[in-house]
């Protein structure tokens, strides 16, 4: 922080011209050790992503686009992704291979189990933040 700057150290809301909100800013409502907990969830994924990183220029694993990063890579977690645009009685929706039983390693689905009360928590917030968008994404298509 620059000398003339100063920390936003209390709730605060970022509005467009519109007054649409942009960004909410809640100074310590995730505790640090929360926060820490997150980022220690993500150690179980780290071999798949790094295993996706290639010399293929797609943006999504383009190495040099990793170069910053402690976590260096992409992975896909989307249920159904896959099946997206076929008859749906013929292809039934499935989980992500990498959270599949069968899959060889375990880390995926530890890192699900792990962070169950982070995605609630995340979940409860948007529908607070963005009841709009939260009832959108629970909509059938």
């Amino acid at each position: 922080v620059e000398k003339d700057e100063e920390l936003l150290c209390e709730p605060t809301l970022l509005l467009d011209q519109t007054r649409v909100i942009m960004a909410w800013h809640l100074h310590g409502v995730l505790s640090e050790e929360f926060q820490r907990n997150c980022v220690r969830n993500l150690e179980f994924l780290f071999p798949d992503i790094s295993r996706s990183i290639t010399s293929s220029r797609s943006w999504r694993t383009q190495e040099d686009l990793f170069t910053e990063s402690r976590i260096r890579g992409a992975i896909e977690l989307s249920p159904a992704w896959y099946q997206q645009g076929r008859v749906p009685y013929r292809y039934q929706p499935e989980v992500s291979a990498i959270l599949k039983d069968s899959h060889a390693d375990p880390r995926p689905r530890q890192w699900l189990r792990a962070g169950a009360l982070q995605n609630a928590i995340l979940s409860v917030t948007l529908m607070v933040m963005h009841p709009d968008l939260m009832h959108q994404g629970g909509k059938p298509s």
